[in-house]
């Protein structure tokens, strides 16, 4: 096969879209809706508040076919939830909702599942942001190469981020969230407006 779509079958049946309000899953994994719901549900309300009108509507479960290493193709309207993340996967409570708002922040089109990474940098810019949103600085958990680089560097960043005013922190987000949307990736230490 050429691609990823040559390369993989489809059982329509098991990709059917099952949902609860504006939580959508397929039905392969319906089993996980009603763990995920309660909390996409909360991250939507908290993306609603930080971003107005720009804000994501929908948590739903990425069915993209791609390869191995494909950037992922971003929904501007949805937050999309892999289950072979494991920060998604065995997320519960107030992280999965971090989680999910750092997703709906700032998204990464790059997959990160048991054979790819996205590395850490993405999760300290999502766990920043998410912090901003939700008004609490709280690091998502997260198994990275090292804890404590991880926690240094998003402590960082946040200090240097909330020395922002608040009206140019929620530019700042929209800013990030627009070119996380086009894939370019904005590194932790320009969270504060820095060079591209």
């Amino acid at each position: 096969p050429g691609d990823a779509r040559g390369g993989y079958r489809v059982d329509p049946a098991a990709a059917a879209r099952v949902c609860a309000g504006q939580v959508c899953v397929t039905e392969v994994h319906r089993h996980r809706l009603d763990a995920l719901a309660p909390s996409a549900t909360r991250a939507l309300e908290v993306l609603d508040t930080a971003l107005g009108d720009a804000a994501p509507r929908q948590v739903r479960e990425e069915t993209a076919l791609r390869a191995v290493g494909e950037e992922r193709r971003l929904a501007p309207a949805a937050v999309l939830v892999n289950f072979e993340d494991p920060q998604v996967g065995t997320a519960k409570g107030d992280q999965l909702v971090r989680r999910l708002v750092g997703e709906g922040l700032a998204p990464s089109c790059r997959a990160v599942t048991s054979r790819e990474f996205g590395g850490d940098e993405v999760l300290v810019v999502q766990s920043v942001l998410a912090s901003w949103a939700l008004g609490t600085f709280r690091p998502i958990e997260a198994d990275v190469y090292d804890r404590e680089a991880y926690r240094a560097s998003t402590g960082k960043a946040w200090k240097q981020f909330t020395a922002l005013s608040p009206e140019q922190r929620r530019s700042r987000v929209a800013e990030v969230r627009e070119a996380a949307l086009g894939c370019e990736f904005t590194w932790a230490d320009e969270l504060a407006g820095g060079a591209r």
